[in-house]
């Protein structure tokens, strides 16, 4: 194999792994937010739909003003997206 084909499964591993490491964190939101809401109130850790994502990271700002995992949960998916991104205009997605 070329260098080449290294640098795109390199690029490809990293994507993947930035945005599976984004959604353990998320996980981990969810977890937190729960510990904190009664019963009734919980957040579910199956289905994702916009109207959740957006309660689950307005719920994380109230209740953790100094939260870390927000900032780690945002770092990770956007490197991850933004490897994927120079993956796919290495790969000749783009062009």
């Amino acid at each position: 194999m070329t260098l080449h084909k290294y640098i795109l499964i390199g690029l490809l591993s990293g994507a993947f792994s930035g945005i599976v490491g984004a959604n353990f964190v998320l996980f981990a939101m969810i977890g937190e937010i729960n510990r904190k809401l009664p019963e009734r109130d919980r957040i579910s850790y199956i289905f994702g739909y916009y109207e959740k994502y957006r309660r689950i990271f307005n719920e994380y700002r109230h209740l953790y003003p100094n939260g870390r995992l927000l900032l780690w949960f945002k770092l990770l998916l956007y490197s991850g997206f933004g490897l994927l991104a120079v993956f796919a205009w290495q790969f000749g997605m783009f062009g």
